[in-house]
């Protein structure tokens, strides 16, 4: 049965989580997949073993410091964590079978299986429920960020400014702008701490500003 990879990032994603080779983690997924998997429909298939096989970033958020953003390339919001990956002996791949022969890896990674995220647009009012108290309970490591601060309605030239001042020589920080939802600006405005016209923005910062309907997450590179 060939394996076809994904070809979106979800392979390198996680990549240098798993704590032996990838091919011997594909030849295992492989080796793995349900003769009577159903074409067309997304399968969960499970590897497990006595020692660790890689190291997991969703862990349990409790005693952790958390907060909403984003991850790298990722355009939806995910409840992040700082510290450190857990070892597990666990990995979760999903896969799609086409046709008798065929089957697309969706993604692999070290962990146990996780409801969709709650800003995924697949997610059905039907698995809500379990989907916001999984990620309430949980978070996915990520570099810990900055000071996340949130302002009125300002605009890109108020927000270069105000990385700019941080900037050697004046220079301004790499900015990286993402328009969000109103209801993911509630989220990720949790914590934020409230700016005013002297705010200066230091790398690894980011800024929640907007109002209505209209709201801006800003990173600072």
């Amino acid at each position: 049965m060939h394996l076809n990879l994904p070809t979106d990032g979800h392979l390198n994603a996680h990549v240098d989580d798993f704590l032996i080779p990838l091919d011997d983690v594909l030849a295992r997924v492989r080796a793995a997949i349900p003769s009577d998997a159903p074409i067309g429909t997304p399968t969960a298939v499970y590897l497990t073993a006595d020692t660790p096989l890689g190291w997991s970033r969703c862990v349990h958020a409790a005693g952790r410091r958390t907060w909403w953003g984003y991850r790298p390339d990722r355009t939806l919001p995910s409840h992040l964590a700082a510290g450190d990956r857990e070892a597990v002996t666990v990995v979760t791949a999903w896969i799609r079978r086409e046709s008798e022969d065929q089957v697309t890896l969706i993604t692999v990674y070290p962990g146990g299986p996780a409801p969709k995220e709650i800003h995924d647009p697949s997610l059905n009012e039907a698995e809500r429920p379990e989907a916001e108290a999984f990620w309430t309970a949980h978070a996915l490591i990520a570099p810990e960020p900055g000071r996340v601060w949130i302002a009125g309605d300002l605009s890109l030239t108020s927000v270069t400014a105000a990385a700019t001042r941080s900037g050697a020589a004046g220079v301004a920080q790499k900015l990286r702008v993402r328009q969000v939802p109103s209801a993911h600006a509630a989220l990720l405005g949790q914590g934020a701490q409230q700016a005013d016209a002297s705010l200066v923005l230091a790398p690894g910062d980011a800024l929640l500003t907007g109002s209505g309907e209209q709201w801006f997450w800003v990173e600072v590179g």
